[in-house]
């Protein structure tokens, strides 16, 4: 790239961002800027998935999917067979633990959208573990698949 064309280009990003800052993007003529969604630390969520874990009503994954639990019911992507395999194959490949999430109450029936899984603390049982996320993902996102960083929790939310 010539550097005439770097400069200029750097310039107008400058630009962009002077502006920015001076509510110019946004709603017109109100000096508004857009509301920006913060974005939150890994330790920040492991956090937020840890206090999930510990609320009342969620229950580890394989009781809450027991057949004699008739009025546990999940949301959407899995029915209850499903979500057993899924559940026993990522105890398989190391998960420490899978936990069904906030509940919610639905015409006498308590259902879930999310689990939390506790990955391992083992290099080789996390990479299984991640493996079956690549996979999860891969069904139902179009978005790059969650890497391993070191978190301690990956959420699987069945509400897409």
């Amino acid at each position: 790239m010539r550097p005439i064309v770097l400069i200029a280009v750097v310039l107008l990003g400058a630009l962009l961002v002077v502006s920015c800052d001076r509510g110019s993007i946004g709603t017109p003529g109100t000096g508004e800027t857009p509301a920006v969604e913060p974005i939150r630390s890994r330790a920040d969520i492991d956090k937020e998935l840890a206090a999930s874990i510990d609320t009342t009503g969620s229950m580890e994954a394989r009781a809450w999917l027991n057949p004699a639990n008739a009025k546990h019911v999940l949301w959407k992507t899995w029915d209850k067979p499903e979500a057993r395999k899924q559940v026993d194959a990522l105890y398989t490949a190391g998960a420490k633990r899978v936990v069904a999430i906030d509940p919610v109450e639905v015409n006498g029936a308590r259902v879930v959208a999310q689990f939390v899984v506790e990955l391992p603390d083992a290099p080789d049982a996390r990479t299984k573990v991640f493996e079956w996320i690549k996979n999860f993902e891969s069904e139902i996102e179009d978005e790059d698949p969650t890497k391993d960083v070191g978190q301690k929790f990956y959420e699987i939310n069945l509400d897409l």
